[in-house]
């Protein structure tokens, strides 16, 4: 028998990997949600992620929604959000250099405080993003 083809649907959240599988007539046929993911806070504002662990929560997710509709489905898509505003420094294989810095990293605080403006709205011309910390 041919596996009914369905699109997953992911959520990347700052705490836990929301996945459905959804057919083609636009149905959940099946949800997971990924084990909680660890906040490290080893210095004063910061708020860093291991991206193993994103990774790892990615997965379970993704494979939790498919075992959770049953059998006789498969992947045939992948449609993601992820938290706005974290960053990764990879190297040009794209594997991870750091930990990922999430939104929620204060640190740089100081430094955007005494940018000001105009570069304060240059930063969000280009990427899209306020500059914040």
């Amino acid at each position: 028998m041919t596996p009914s083809a369905v699109v997953i649907g992911v959520d990347v959240g700052t705490t836990s990997v929301k996945a459905a599988a959804v057919n083609r007539a636009g149905h959940v046929v099946g949800e997971a949600t990924s084990a909680p993911i660890e906040t490290i806070a080893e210095s004063p504002g910061a708020a860093e992620q291991r991206p193993e662990d994103v990774a790892n929560a990615l997965r379970d997710a993704c494979l939790g929604a498919l075992e959770a509709a049953g059998g006789g489905v498969a992947a045939a898509a992948l449609a993601m959000g992820a938290q706005s505003g974290s960053v990764l420094a990879v190297d040009d294989r794209t594997a991870p250099l750091s930990r990922l810095l999430t939104w929620m990293d204060a640190r740089s605080k100081p430094l955007v405080e005494g940018w000001g403006y105009p570069t304060t709205q240059m930063v969000r011309a280009i990427s899209g993003w306020s500059a914040s910390a």
